[in-house]
């Protein structure tokens, strides 16, 4: 099994073409994605993936998401390693899929990937539009399967945290569906 440097990078939320940033946002959400490459760059990591883990474009449309698979491309040739994406609750799965995919929509976008004796999957938390996010039952039972097929470590990536973040106003934007531990 290969040692696997991931660079993992979340909510970039890039304005949508005649928009205004997210969030009151000072600096473009795209000059700052581009000096977090740049960074990367800079520190000669070498990563082996680089994972967006959603809220790629706040609200986005087809063109956007287009724009953004550009990006995306001119990234992974700079670095020469795969980049992955996953949605959260900001991105539109329907603009995602026929503006960066260039396929028919589907409901829900998961996946997995196997490389240097690990699997990786990427899951989809979005619960339609809703901030809180949340696993459905087939995405589950697929995540299972795969789990007890497989004998390799996996690695799970997911846009929103299984406990709650540090921010008291960002409590209820987790995944509502989490393992709760019980103590006996």
């Amino acid at each position: 099994m290969k040692n696997y440097k991931i660079v993992q990078i979340s909510d970039t939320h890039l304005t949508p073409t005649h928009a205004k940033p997210a969030n009151n946002q000072q600096i473009d959400p795209l000059m700052k994605l581009m000096q977090v490459f740049d960074d990367v760059a800079a520190t000669n990591v070498a990563p082996d993936m680089i994972v967006i883990s959603g809220d790629l474009i706040h609200g986005g449309k087809v063109s956007d998401y287009r724009h953004f698979e550009s990006l995306v491309e001119h990234q992974q040739e700079r670095f020469g390693v795969p980049i992955q994406v996953i949605l959260g609750n900001h991105d539109r799965t329907q603009a995602f899929y026929e503006g960066y995919l260039q396929e028919t929509p589907e409901p829900r976008y998961y996946y997995t990937i196997s490389d240097g004796g690990w699997d990786f999957y990427f899951l989809d938390t979005k619960c339609g539009d809703l901030e809180p996010g949340y696993l459905d039952a087939q995405q589950l039972n697929w995540l299972d399967h795969n789990l007890t097929q497989s004998n390799q470590p996996a690695v799970i990536f997911m846009h929103h945290p299984m406990l709650g973040a540090p921010l008291e106003n960002m409590k209820y934007s987790i995944l509502q569906n989490r393992c709760s531990s019980t103590s006996s």
